[in-house]
């Protein structure tokens, strides 16, 4: 006659199971945590493509901010065109819900020193450390206006308000969040590695300031 396990065998395995659950469930979330990170690097990757093709189209002028009240709207508006799909401005992480009354919502904000919201575009020969000047950076569902001139208090504007990049924002992925540059590289950052908005970009240094 076959032997059953007795409840000692039947306790140890359980105890077994819930320890391997224990060790791979936080490997398993880092490493889904870690995909929507690369998926919004991406992200930034094609609209940092689509700005290329936008500022040769435009005599290397910087696309402007924009404001949702005026034709062509704001910046991702205009940007849309040079996209395949509207999805890549939305990040992964970015949870929050959006109003279904608003235009061109963007999780990302374009650098309002390139391309102010009264016009008068930065032309890309006066940027002299393309590699270290921000141009997109991760913040919060907006609309399509967003814009930032630092991640400071009340240095973000859309519609008709000045807002804050929340903290949350600057450490979505791993305590940093995706950064593109005005060379059309895109690289991770912790919130620390951002220059405040007085300091200018230089060979060490990454602002939104040029």
């Amino acid at each position: 006659m076959a032997k059953g396990f007795t409840l000692t065998e039947v306790l140890i395995v359980i105890c077994i199971v819930m320890m391997l659950a224990a060790i791979l469930l936080p490997a398993l979330s880092r490493a889904n945590d870690n995909a929507r990170r690369i998926s919004c690097a991406s992200n930034l990757k094609q609209l940092s493509l689509g700005l290329r093709i936008y500022v040769q189209d435009y005599d290397d002028f910087f696309i402007p901010s924009g404001d949702i009240f005026t034709v062509p709207g704001g910046w991702s508006e205009r940007l849309a065109p040079y996209l395949k799909s509207s999805q890549v401005f939305q990040c992964p992480s970015e949870g929050t819900e959006q109003d279904n009354f608003a235009l061109d919502y963007t999780d990302y904000y374009y650098n309002l020193n390139l391309g102010p919201r009264l016009g008068g575009s930065v032309n890309e020969a006066s940027i002299e450390y393309s590699a270290n000047t921000i141009v997109l950076g991760e913040g919060t569902s907006r609309e399509s206006d967003y814009s930032c001139r630092g991640l400071g208090e009340q240095e973000c504007f859309f519609s008709l308000f000045t807002v804050t990049v929340p903290a949350s924002a600057t450490k979505r992925h791993f305590e940093g969040a995706n950064y593109a540059f005005a060379d059309g590289h895109v690289k991770w950052l912790r919130p620390f590695a951002i220059a405040d908005s007085s300091t200018r970009a230089s060979s060490e240094i990454n602002s939104f300031r040029f």
